[in-house]
């Protein structure tokens, strides 16, 4: 704040922010959080349809998170875990 009244009396124009991202720079983001995070409750609940669904959103998965998925596949599917590992 202390800023923007020094431009002002310096003649300046204050730039105050919008608290909105610069384009380019916005990211996809749910009332039920990140696909990551939606990713790790789906997981931790067990619930194949919707790890698989946040996983696609991530675009990709790292090893422990593929190894995961891989798991939760080896116990709620087996024929679909054939294809996954």
């Amino acid at each position: 704040m202390a800023d923007a009244q020094a431009a002002r009396s310096a003649g300046g124009t204050a730039i105050v922010g919008t608290g909105r991202r610069p384009s380019g720079i916005e990211k996809t983001m749910t009332s039920q959080g990140t696909p990551h995070g939606r990713f790790q409750r789906a997981i931790h609940r067990r619930h194949v349809q919707a790890a698989e669904m946040a996983a696609r959103e991530m675009g990709g998965l790292s090893l422990a998170d593929a190894l995961l998925l891989c798991e939760l596949l080896a116990n709620a599917d087996p024929t679909r875990y054939e294809r996954a590992a």
